[in-house]
């Protein structure tokens, strides 16, 4: 007999998981008693002023967390006294959240085959619920969110239960003034484990200690950058062993606001299997070169702003996570065409191509790479190099990518020189109207390697980012 079943509906999904770590009990073993032994001091949690100041974006309307008339009667009875008059709208207040999860804690029945609640369809719905209940469902007065055309939704007690303790889950960030909030849901009950414990984490060192409300980004440091705070969570991962063997997670992250007065929209993030598979490694095995890479990804914001706010990877968009959570190539930031530099490595680069761009012609591309690189060496050295990058630079289609290997071979056979480039590789490499592009980037890596090598022998200087 179980209580708690995972559902696909993230919010209630994430309660569950947020109970679990709580009470450390299988969600499918927790019982009603369980669910009283961790109600008080989460509600005295959500008493404090961090979290009530959050629930005015994720509960709102009249809900529970975030109704005032606690505080206009606690002056009233104290009008000298402001401490007494916050004292009895805290009390007053944690009174009606403990009376009201233990109504919802006496109506829980196991879960069946069936029922009529929208959530999980095991039980009926028997429980009335708005925005101020659960986020994003609708309000009373707007009967086009219920199916019902009625003023609610009617969820079961268990369900609704769940996600009272979803924001335990939650992770901040505050994107252009506004508080959002960022829920994740994957298919891996392993992964939700693991990233319910690391929320869970801070969260009992707010009930035992301060209480700084929904859980921020690097160690309580507010993200305001979205796109920061996702891989901020995927560099916590990449150091817990358990996440090595997790496969196609299928994450989708939610960024919400719940807020009343013209909320945000709705924002799903998909962090596709093969970019949480290549973060994971690279932070794993090759974090300094890794991030080489991500540190590129602020070279287009202005030198004026870096000093002016010198934390910029907290609100400034990064080219480089930006892309891989938008399927777009990041293979040029690999390389600085106006530094003639590399940064990051082959490897990490040739997993990149392989995990993330599906390509599967990495090993000729790589032999080329190293052909072009020997033939240039042996014919002028730095000069040379030099210029095949300008050449290969200036190729701008397919047709001029297949003329400039053409030319070598024609320049090979003039010099009575033996081929240099295998020709089953030049046509693996030039056969693809679609991936040409993403091949000339890994060989123009190769030669700003052997130029930075040059340089670097000669005693240049090295640049910075």
């Amino acid at each position: 007999m179980s209580y708690f079943e995972i559902t696909g509906y993230p919010f209630t999904d994430a309660g569950i998981y947020a109970l679990e770590s709580l009470i450390r009990k299988d969600y499918k073993d927790i019982t009603p008693e369980d669910v009283r032994t961790v109600m008080m001091p989460v509600a005295r949690l959500y008493e404090t002023e961090p979290w009530r100041k959050c629930f005015q974006s994720i509960f709102t309307g009249d809900s529970v967390y975030t109704t005032p008339h606690y505080i206009f009667q606690g002056k009233k009875k104290f009008p000298d006294d402001p401490a007494k008059q916050k004292q009895y709208a805290a009390e007053k207040s944690l009174n009606d959240v403990v009376n009201w999860w233990n109504s919802l804690i006496d109506g829980f029945t196991p879960a069946g085959d069936r029922g009529t609640c929208p959530i999980c369809g095991r039980r009926d719905g028997t429980m009335p619920v708005k925005k101020a209940h659960i986020p994003l469902i609708g309000t009373g007065k707007l009967l086009n969110f219920f199916p019902s055309m009625m003023e609610s939704e009617f969820v079961c007690p268990v369900c609704l239960l769940a996600v009272q303790f979803m924001p335990l889950n939650l992770r901040y960030v505050k994107v252009r003034g506004k508080a959002k909030f960022l829920l994740y849901h994957s298919h891996s009950e392993k992964l939700m484990r693991i990233i319910s414990k690391q929320n869970i984490k801070d969260i009992r060192m707010q009930i035992t200690g301060e209480a700084t409300g929904v859980v921020n980004y690097n160690k309580g440091e507010t993200a305001f950058n979205t796109s920061s705070s996702l891989f901020s969570l995927l560099r916590e991962l990449a150091i817990i062993p358990e996440v090595y063997d997790i496969k196609n997670p299928s994450i989708v992250v939610y960024e919400f606001s719940n807020y009343n007065q013209n909320p945000p929209p709705l924002r799903i993030i998909h962090i596709s299997n093969s970019v949480f598979d290549f973060v994971i490694h690279a932070e794993r095995t090759n974090k300094q070169k890794w991030m080489e890479v991500v540190n590129r990804g602020w070279w287009k914001i202005e030198d004026k702003k870096k000093k002016k706010f010198p934390d910029y990877s907290k609100w400034a968009d990064n080219i480089v996570y930006e892309n891989l959570l938008n399927e777009q190539s990041i293979t040029d930031m690999f390389y600085s065409d106006e530094k003639k530099k590399v940064y990051g490595s082959e490897e990490l680069l040739d997993l990149y191509l392989r995990e993330v761009l599906n390509m599967q012609n990495i090993d000729s591309a790589k032999r080329i790479s190293d052909a072009l690189v020997k033939y240039s060496v042996d014919k002028g050295g730095k000069e040379e190099i030099e210029k095949k990058i300008k050449e290969l630079r200036n190729v701008s289609n397919l047709g001029a990518f297949r003329r400039f290997f053409l030319d070598i071979a024609e320049d090979e056979r003039r010099r009575g020189k033996g081929l240099s480039i295998p020709y089953e590789d030049f046509v693996k490499v030039t056969e693809d109207a679609n991936s040409w592009k993403t091949m000339q980037d890994r060989i123009l890596y190769a030669l700003y390697e052997a130029l930075s090598k040059f340089n670097n022998a000669s005693g240049g200087e090295r640049e910075d980012n």
